[in-house]
């Protein structure tokens, strides 16, 4: 599902804007950080209720740049056996847009994919499930230079980052097991509400300070 050859591309732009993002975080106090992240949150959630029905862009119709670099892809959708064959538009807006979902995960310490996956979405043109599992891939690599910049920081506390993690890979493991097994109207509706309730719950931590 992972359309290796674009999440290779806008992995550069997210890692450049992960490490700005570590150093205006060190400079922000966390109240600032809050209310930057829930505007951020906010704009994710119009953007994907605008919505678009999941049609691939027809290979024929990419962009020039994504044609001359090779940047659509294909992949067997599991639940329900078709080949999805897609093009992909507008590279350079999505690159820039992507340095500024990597400079929010490393100001927020939070997943760029909430942002990748609208920009995906809207910008470049992708099927809903090649976005999921692309963004994974671009999340994972800007997602690991942010870690580390904090890391040499002083920043990160083992101890409570190792118990996290196993939770977290295993919340990894069993969504990609799912993932692809699911309807992309569902998948919508619950990348949806995960926005909704992180925002909520990042709203609560701002006013208690």
């Amino acid at each position: 599902l992972v359309n290796l050859r674009l999440g290779v591309l806008m992995s550069v732009a997210a890692v450049a804007g992960a490490l700005v993002g570590v150093a205006i975080g060190k400079l922000s106090g966390g109240r600032v950080v809050a209310f930057a992240f829930m505007a951020m949150l906010g704009f994710a959630i119009w953007t994907m209720f605008q919505g678009r029905r999941d049609r691939p862009l027809p290979p024929g119709a990419s962009g020039p740049r994504a044609r001359r670099w090779g940047l659509g892809g294909a992949y067997q959708d599991p639940a329900t056996g078709e080949r999805v064959a897609y093009g992909v538009r507008r590279v350079v807006p999505g690159f820039l847009l992507f340095a500024l979902a990597g400079l929010s995960s490393g100001l927020l310490g939070v997943g760029g994919g909430l942002f990748q996956v609208p920009i995906m979405d809207r910008v470049l043109r992708l099927p809903f499930k090649a976005n999921s599992a692309t963004s994974n891939f671009v999340m994972g690599i800007s997602g690991a230079a942010g870690a580390t910049a904090y890391l040499v920081l002083g920043d990160v506390h083992p101890l409570l980052a190792g118990p996290a993690l196993v939770g977290v890979l295993l919340g990894a493991k069993a969504g990609s097991r799912v993932m692809p097994r699911l309807r992309t109207g569902v998948l919508r509706w619950i990348f949806l509400a995960l926005l909704v309730a992180m925002m909520v719950q990042m709203g609560a931590a701002a006013l208690r300070g």
